[in-house]
């Protein structure tokens, strides 16, 4: 550890509630970011609150120092970092580390999600998502704004949908693609009925599902004020070990996503389907830019049949 932090005992002593179980349970999925997971862990323990929180991470058998650095942390605050370790990497089987391992080891009320690479940067993000949530009891979804962290230190707003706290309806969502949320920023309700619906989803990322799932019903609050940061082609990230082709293959696996979302929620049937159609034009322009004109060619055609054969 080589940034410094508070004590687990100054973390906890703020924690007024006498119910020791953990109202928030904070969920890390990593693998292979040595050079990323120290920020998002001091993140976490940054957290001002006046409930207990707990940090599950998940280390899908990284192959450099991550397990190291997280573990360095759990030894100093073993009332409040739990760690998963698994001796083969879970998601090549098939499995979804968030959906499939985190949540369902959650014991919050609530649950915010961020990724390994990504991080939080204020100190009062939790207190404000869950108060946003106890005051609209019917919103089962809470996100803020952010920022994009280029890997050559550029940065941009990410995510900035107004000044206001907005209350967003599931179309909104919808339109508005996988990058309307920043994953890091999402705070969701852990209802048992949304999750089990999650589960019935075949889907190549789990973040969009998501989202839409969890705003169908109530919406979505959305809080101005950037609190996280998105790492954009981070070492380990999987715009940046994804070739142009497995990313434009990557779209259309989100097409039939899409379509089952569709089944379950046929109200929204319309909208996905244009949301998923923008997405992969999107790419393709991408591989005429590339001027890879083999990969656009197969990949419309995997697109049409794609269209034709859904259902």
């Amino acid at each position: 550890m080589t940034k410094k932090t508070p004590e687990e005992a100054d973390i906890l002593k703020y924690w007024t509630t006498e119910n020791s179980r953990p109202l928030v349970s904070i969920c890390c999925a990593t693998y292979n970011q040595e050079n990323y997971i120290e920020d998002a862990i001091i993140g976490f323990l940054s957290q001002k609150t006046s409930f207990p929180f707990e940090i599950i991470i998940n280390d899908d058998a990284s192959t450099d120092s991550t397990l190291d650095v997280i573990l360095q942390y759990a030894s100093k605050y073993p009332n409040i970092i739990k760690v998963n370790t698994h001796r083969e990497n879970q998601y090549s089987r098939g499995v979804k580390p968030v959906r499939d391992i985190l949540i369902p080891q959650a014991k919050g009320k609530y649950i915010a999600l961020c990724e390994g690479d990504d991080y939080w940067t204020a100190s009062d993000k939790l207190e404000k998502q869950v108060k946003a949530l106890e005051e609209k009891e019917t919103c089962n979804i809470c996100f803020s704004a952010g920022e994009a962290l280029y890997a050559n230190g550029r940065k941009e707003p990410l995510a900035v949908h107004g000044l206001d706290v907005v209350h967003y309806e599931v179309g909104d969502v919808v339109s508005g693609g996988g990058g309307f949320m920043p994953t890091a920023s999402i705070m969701v309700r852990n209802v048992k009925e949304i999750i089990e619906r999650l589960h019935k989803i075949d889907s190549p990322v789990g973040d969009v599902v998501l989202q839409i799932l969890f705003s169908y019903e109530g919406g979505a609050i959305f809080i101005p004020e950037k609190m996280v940061t998105y790492r954009v082609m981070s070492v380990g990230s999987w715009s940046s070990s994804r070739s142009l082709e497995e990313r434009l293959k990557h779209r259309i696996k989100m097409l039939k996503t899409y379509n089952q979302i569709a089944n379950m929620y046929p109200i929204l049937a319309q909208q996905l389907s244009r949301t998923s159609r923008n997405a992969f034009y999107a790419d393709m322009k991408v591989s005429i830019k590339k001027k890879d004109t083999l990969t656009f060619i197969k990949l419309l055609i995997i697109y049409f049949r794609s269209v034709f054969s859904r259902g």
